[in-house]
């Protein structure tokens, strides 16, 4: 067991064991609770976003969790393959929680182990929720929003992802959630580009999910919400 700051400077914040300041957990057979496994995704998905590659989660090795504060960086080591070229890599990704309790998480280490942090760890990705919702129907107009039709929700699934993550964040009191009955109705993304220029793909967005949430164990009925993400690349100042 390591117990200073200097001796987790020795053996890196992915690979050291737990101390006074972080608790370290391995997962056996690859589980791990769901929220970690949401943070997991999160990194993978910066890395493809900014790298254009397709990486999906395989598994959780293990992670590093800070305990000086209640809003804690998580730090993850997994295992992840491309389905299309079946490359797989062992990847590391730091996931903060900017404050406890709110939808507000930045990811600024996304990489395959071993990798240049140089290279791939110049921007600051953060995903969040905030208040402000547009005075016009995000879902009826495409001059202004993105609309995502049925087949991309296919084969992007990121936007399942950031839906996920909203809904177990609004909630801290489990960290596994059954999420099983969360059903994405419409999507529409906004973003600074000009309208014929409205992507999928764009670094900075709003994303405006409408779903289904059946609330069977409090409720027992359907509610139809709007989950409001937005999605920042912040870059270093040169």
């Amino acid at each position: 067991m390591y117990h200073t700051r200097k001796e987790l400077a020795k053996y890196g914040m992915f690979d050291a064991r737990t101390s006074m300041v972080m608790r370290r957990e391995n997962c056996h057979d690859g589980y791990c609770c769901g929220l970690v496994r949401l943070y997991a995704c999160m990194g993978l998905h910066r890395y493809n976003l900014l790298q254009g590659t397709n990486f999906e989660l395989d598994y959780v090795r293990r992670y590093n969790m800070t305990l000086a504060s209640p809003a804690a960086t998580f730090y993850i080591t997994l295992g992840a393959t491309d389905p299309y070229s079946h490359k797989y890599l062992t990847f590391q990704t730091a996931v903060k929680e900017e404050s406890c309790g709110v939808f507000v998480l930045t990811s600024y280490i996304a990489r395959p182990r071993g990798t240049d942090c140089k290279v791939l760890e110049r921007e600051f990705f953060r995903i969040g929720s905030f208040p402000e919702c547009p005075n016009e129907n995000p879902f009826g107009n495409r001059n202004r929003f993105y609309l995502v039709d049925e087949s991309e929700l296919q084969f992007n699934d990121w936007i399942r992802l950031y839906l996920e993550l909203s809904v177990t964040k609004s909630d801290r009191s489990s960290k596994d959630h059954d999420l099983s009955n969360l059903k994405t109705v419409e999507v529409a993304i906004e973003t600074t580009e000009p309208p014929s220029e409205l992507s999928l793909t764009a670094k900075n967005a709003t994303v405006y999910i409408r779903y289904t949430y059946f609330c069977e164990a409090r409720c027992g009925k359907n509610f139809d919400h709007i989950a409001i993400v937005r999605r920042t690349f912040i870059e270093p100042i040169q």
